[in-house]
């Protein structure tokens, strides 16, 4: 009657289910996953574990840019033009507004800086300007074409 067998209905939660894979040591910590049979290439079996393996070299990538950003002091000079962009567009000046908002509709006794940041974020991310995010864009692929040997 019961399309689950009732050993596998009835046994106890495996140690650890329920947690996402970022908590895990190793992508290769649960039983259905196993590791590459040789080093650099890519598991076999499910499409979770091509997954995994896809964002650990992904994260691996981000991480060699962002060292070669901050070895050539790249990562400095966006984070200057960023900041005079935005200050340009007036982002700033609507960021500070809204947080005054948010501060004056909870009351300031009531609002952490965590409380600040979650309520902000948001609409910060959402105000930049397209124009800004395709201008550092472009910055950022000119400094990889210039630097391919990443």
């Amino acid at each position: 009657d019961d399309l689950v067998p009732h050993a596998i209905s009835q046994s106890p939660p495996r140690e650890g289910a329920g947690r996402s894979l970022a908590g895990l040591d190793s992508p290769w910590e649960t039983a259905s996953l196993s590791p590459p049979t040789e080093l650099g290439a890519p598991p076999r079996g499910f499409s979770v574990e091509n997954k995994v393996f896809k964002m650990n070299k992904d994260a691996q990538m981000r991480a060699t840019i962002n060292q070669k950003l901050i070895e050539t002091g790249e990562r400095e000079r966006l984070k200057e033009l960023l900041r005079a962009k935005l200050i340009e567009c007036g982002w700033k000046d609507q960021l500070k507004a809204h947080c005054k908002d948010v501060i004056k509709e909870k009351g300031l006794e009531h609002v952490t800086v965590d409380d600040l940041v979650a309520e902000i974020t948001p609409k910060g991310r959402a105000l930049v300007p397209d124009s800004v995010k395709k201008e550092l864009l472009q910055r950022i692929r000119t400094f990889l074409a210039q630097h391919a040997s990443l």
